[in-house]
């Protein structure tokens, strides 16, 4: 989105730090959100179910909370025209 290599970008965010390990690649409950994310976004509903069952996520609350950031994003980009 920003054109910033992460290494670079994550220690700079007001993140906690387990998001920002996450960004970073560390394996975790907060990385597994972010793989289910990239799941998604390819279509890959059998690595979405995965994780879910994993880590005994909600669905319901996991979808949400992706619509809300999807969301947010698209007015962040728009916000800068």
């Amino acid at each position: 989105m920003l054109r910033i290599p992460m290494d670079s970008l994550a220690p700079e965010l007001p993140l906690r730090e387990e998001i920002r390990a996450a960004l970073m690649g560390t394996v975790s409950r907060e990385s597994s959100l972010l793989r289910w994310a990239e799941s998604h976004e390819r279509g890959d509903w059998e690595e979405c179910d995965a994780i879910i069952n994993t880590y005994g996520l909600n669905l319901e609350k996991v979808t949400w909370c992706y619509a809300k950031a999807v969301v947010w994003a698209d007015s962040a980009l728009h916000c800068s025209k």
